[in-house]
């Protein structure tokens, strides 16, 4: 399973040109229907790559796609 594509050029395939490499915490909850807070959990229990970058925590889209295709399994 890809990535959930809305429509928009958020959550894109990997590869189209409007494909992100990362996606901030508050982006993730919204689209994923879920609270900051579960967000933060799913990175602290390992299941979501949550990097910094520049003092910022990110969530790459590979993570994403892991964390997506694994719920589908």
């Amino acid at each position: 399973m890809s990535i959930i594509s809305t429509g928009t050029s958020d959550w894109e395939r990997p590869g189209s040109q409007s494909a992100r490499a990362a996606y901030s915490v508050p982006e993730v909850a919204e689209k994923l229907g879920l609270s900051q807070a579960s967000i933060w959990r799913a990175i602290r229990r390992g299941q979501l790559d949550g990097i910094l970058i520049g003092g910022r925590r990110v969530i790459t889209a590979r993570s994403l796609e892991k964390l997506l295709s694994a719920d589908a399994a």
